[in-house]
């Protein structure tokens, strides 16, 4: 079954604690191949000519022509800021069809030529998100009672 994880298993290769600046060298070794192979399949989907992934685009698009870094936060830094709230309030607004809010808060983020694709890349990164949600809900028979508390709140 898909996603049927309950807990993080420890491997030889795991960090004896999270957030570990100096690793061992095979957390180091598997963490780098890990994302040679990431690199490797977002690069033949690029040359399959098929288009790369949603979250690739979106980050990507952010990353070269926001109006301004998202992050600047400190690499110890814990909080959840402005900017993290901004892009979850895109990708849940695009998600929830209001997109003329989805299309304001995304020209905050860029240029306003840009805002149409950005907030169609954020409503389709959302749909991908929901829909992974509801099908791991029908396996599961989780209660979605705290996202019907979430959405009243906000």
């Amino acid at each position: 079954m898909f996603l049927t994880i309950k807990k993080i298993p420890i491997k030889t290769w795991s960090s004896e604690k999270p957030l570990n600046f100096k690793p061992k060298f095979s957390t180091f070794f598997f963490l780098c191949l890990g994302l040679v192979l990431f690199g490797l399949g977002e690069g033949l989907l690029v040359l399959s000519t098929t288009g790369n992934s949603p979250w690739s685009v979106f980050a990507e698009g952010i990353f070269k022509k926001g109006r301004r870094r998202l992050v600047r936060h400190d690499i110890s830094c814990e909080c959840v800021g402005a900017d993290e709230n901004c892009l979850c309030q895109l990708i849940f607004s695009a998600c929830e069809d209001n997109l003329e809010d989805a299309k304001l808060i995304s020209m905050l983020i860029t240029d306003a030529y840009l805002s149409e694709e950005l907030t169609m890349l954020a409503r389709k990164i959302g749909m991908t998100i929901r829909r992974h949600i509801e099908r791991r809900e029908k396996t599961k028979g989780i209660n979605r009672s705290w996202i019907k508390e979430f959405v009243q709140v906000n």
